[in-house]
């Protein structure tokens, strides 16, 4: 189906106000297009020719391809020199010479350079012979870092940034020339169990154990607190803990495992009794909660819906995961909140694309007469199709009876609609619209 676009239209003479900027507008009697400035006037999409050669001063007239061109070459004949900038004198120009800026006159002019240095009209700068060599230049404290050479004494004071001494060797003496705390020796104090070796050697590795042996041996009691590092962090340990509260929290720190509900046991007492445990096997306590509607193997149990379960008067929250494998569900709520973001419909459509799927409602027009209407994804129709309809006399099932049974296409009302193209690289196709400015 073709697309039809019409602009408002009618008579030259009765061009009405736009809407606002941008709107199109076509004179029918003078085939003219107009265009919205603002709400209150309207710009005719065209211009005069001026067919001379020549470049005028009208505001409504387009100049010709010749005129624009004879107007440039006539520029470019008469380009000016550089000497007949304003701010520029030019005096008896000659090879290599240089335009700088004389303050006094507030002109640039021409100049060669001189002097020491002189320069080729190619850029090349030569120095004369009598500066050659940096020893005859009298201000080489102005000179800048000196970034290659040879120092040629044996030795430079620490006061001129050197070191006072022809070798680095023994150069440092710790106390003498440095300020501030320093370690000579690392020692046990003789209580902690601790062992220093490699103590006082300048180039040794210094090593510490923990000696538990040099520790004094004791009895832990209640009130006594061991110290412990948090999982995952280094360095040495910076908590402590009582005795009593690690002997509260150490159930916690069991190993975890999993039930082997034949072969694993519970501790209990007997009903009222006092004293020793009895244990149980977890398969027997399993057994021992079965009852009707209700079975136990191997420690599953089963619950019969229909005997165990008749009606729930109150509220039921399943933290688990639900499965009805029945045909329907009927829900008779007055609100269905659902947190999901995202509703799966069709899951077994796999395979292949043989059915329709979306939802719909139902309405009477005519009272006893139901219809349906709603938003299909139409499988016959190509790479399938999203379909608003209405009207439908039969209820959708797995097809929707697209073209029968009183199906109509619904209209729908939206502020916007924005296209793009089904692999998202340009715009999309607008396909059997018609699209009508009306008339004025």
């Amino acid at each position: 189906m073709a697309n039809v676009i019409r602009f408002k239209r009618g008579s030259d003479g009765s061009l009405p106000n736009p809407v606002g900027s941008g709107e199109p507008l076509w004179s029918e009697n003078n085939y003219k297009l107009y265009v919205g400035v603002n709400s209150s006037s309207s710009k005719w999409v065209g211009a005069e020719i001026d067919n001379t050669n020549t470049l005028g001063t009208s505001q409504t007239k387009l100049a010709t391809q010749n005129a624009i061109k004879t107007y440039v070459d006539t520029q470019v004949a008469t380009a000016d020199a550089f000497s007949e900038l304003a701010d520029t004198t030019i005096t008896s120009a000659a090879d290599a010479n240089m335009v700088l800026y004389h303050n006094g006159d507030s002109k640039w002019k021409n100049m060669a350079l001189s002097g020491d240095a002189t320069i080729t009209n190619a850029g090349v700068m030569t120095l004369a012979s009598t500066v050659t060599s940096v020893t005859s230049l009298a201000n080489l404290a102005t000179v800048g870092t000196v970034t290659t050479g040879v120092w040629q004494g044996t030795a430079v004071a620490v006061a001129h940034g050197g070191t006072g001494a022809s070798t680095l060797n023994n150069l440092i003496t710790m106390g003498t020339h440095t300020t501030g705390n320093y370690v000579a020796t690392v020692a046990d104090s003789g209580t902690g169990g601790i062992t220093v070796a490699n103590s006082g050697a300048e180039t040794a590795a210094v090593t510490l154990e923990l000696d538990v042996h040099g520790l004094t041996t004791d009895t832990i009691a209640s009130g006594d607190f061991v110290a412990f590092s948090d999982e995952g962090t280094t360095g040495d340990p910076t908590d402590k803990i009582t005795v009593d509260n690690l002997m509260e929290t150490g159930l916690s720190l069991v190993t975890a495992d999993t039930v082997a509900v034949a072969a694993d046991h519970f501790v209990f007492l007997d009903g009222g009794a006092t004293g020793a445990a009895n244990k149980a096997s977890i398969a027997s306590l399993m057994t021992a909660a079965a009852g009707t509607g209700i079975s136990a193997s191997s420690g599953v149990l089963a619950i019969d819906a229909t005997q165990a379960i008749t009606t729930i008067s109150g509220d039921l929250t399943i933290s688990g995961d639900l499965t009805v494998s029945g045909d329907t569900v009927t829900q008779n709520v007055a609100t269905l909140v659902v947190e999901d973001p995202m509703i799966k419909l069709a899951s077994g459509n796999t395979g292949s694309d043989a059915i329709d799927f979306g939802f719909y409602g139902t309405y009477e027009d005519s009272a006893g007469t139901p219809e349906y209407s709603g938003i299909v994804r139409d499988a016959s129709s190509g790479d399938g199709e999203w379909i608003f309809f209405d009207s439908l006399t039969t209820e959708p099932s797995t097809t929707t009876t697209v073209g029968s049974n009183n199906f109509a296409y619904a209209a729908i009302k939206c502020a916007d609609v924005t296209g793009i193209d089904d692999d998202g690289s340009g715009n999309a196709e607008l396909n059997g619209f018609n699209i009508d400015g009306g008339d004025y």
